[in-house]
């Protein structure tokens, strides 16, 4: 690929992906969505409102494809890997920030809604910038390119940062530890969890070369086949 510095699409996923993917099933969704998520949505009271609804969609299609993922050659390096490294990086994001919703209006009794429209605009911001971070870092690795010269934006530090600090002073008011643990926990994986979610983006850029690249290669073949059925029939 003349894009990035690797001759194969294989050797860029194992440059995103440098582990196994049964770590991603087995470590971020067993363990993260499926036991830490899992009690804070799905367990605290009350349970069915519209906290669970939001994030029951992404529980189940991570666990399920997660199977999939699990039994399916899971060391050949397949671009459907990446795909779900940046599905399940932005459901425990996503459903991360919907955890910190619901302690902030069941555990801990908030009951303006300036809460939620606030987190909610810092929370985009913190997407919008994290995924530029990432991307850029990425980006980099792939070209082969030093991490220590990659420049990283102040903003999209800082902004997670303001984020994860405004959080949890939602905690601290309440005075309950309980709430201030899950809500630093909870923020904490809704900002770090970001960088995964990038790995959508690869998928679909080395999806795209390898459809340019393949083609170009079959066409290639086919131009010589038919030089040489033309050849052979001078001769």
């Amino acid at each position: 690929m003349d894009k990035y510095n690797f001759k194969n699409i294989d050797d860029g996923i194992r440059i995103l992906l440098p582990f196994d993917i049964r770590n991603i099933v087995g470590a971020f969704v067993w363990f993260i969505m499926n036991f830490l998520l899992l009690i804070v949505i799905f367990i605290f009271p009350p349970i069915y409102n519209v906290y669970f609804y939001l994030a029951l969609p992404f529980f189940v299609v991570c666990n399920l494809w997660g199977i999939w993922i699990f039994i399916n050659k899971p060391r050949q390096p397949q671009l459907q890997h990446l795909l779900y490294s940046g599905f399940v990086g932005t459901s425990i994001s996503f459903c991360s920030f919907i955890g910190v919703q619901k302690i902030a209006y069941e555990l801990v009794g908030l009951e303006s809604p300036l809460f939620f429209i606030l987190s909610f605009i810092v929370y985009c911001l913190v997407v919008y910038k994290s995924v530029q971070l990432w991307i850029k870092y990425f980006t980099a690795r792939l070209m082969g390119i030093n991490d220590q010269k990659v420049k990283f934006s102040k903003i999209g530090v800082f902004s997670g940062v303001g984020y994860i600090v405004g959080q949890i002073s939602i905690g601290i008011l309440s005075q309950d530890s309980l709430a201030i643990l899950l809500i630093i926990l909870l923020s904490f994986f809704s900002v770090i969890f970001l960088f995964a979610s990038v790995h959508v983006y690869f998928y679909f850029d080395f999806k795209k070369h390898f459809i340019i690249t393949g083609h170009s290669k079959m066409t290639q073949a086919q131009q010589k086949s038919n030089l040489t059925r033309k050849e052979r029939r001078r001769k």
